[in-house]
């Protein structure tokens, strides 16, 4: 509920980065946005943009969400 990354399938290199003013390629700043999510709804999809580990170049994401306890756990996939 911080922004902090707990765990990432990835990179590990973010595990422990505060990313709570992370912004996509279009301004969006969907860690807040998130969060905000979170607290409002518990369960819900998100769209943003974010960099594709393959291609490394930012794509359209879309993630599934659910608050659990003080935590965020999310699964995302690239649309393509």
């Amino acid at each position: 509920m911080t922004g902090k990354v707990m765990a990432h399938g990835a990179n590990n290199k973010m595990v422990g980065k505060a990313l709570i003013e992370m912004k996509d390629p279009d301004g969006k700043e969907f860690v807040k946005e998130r969060v905000e999510l979170a607290k409002s709804k518990g369960k819900f999809w998100q769209d943003y943009k974010f960099t594709d580990p393959t291609t490394r170049k930012a794509l359209p994401k879309e993630a599934y969400c659910e608050k659990t306890g003080d935590d965020i756990v999310c699964a995302g996939i690239y649309k393509r």
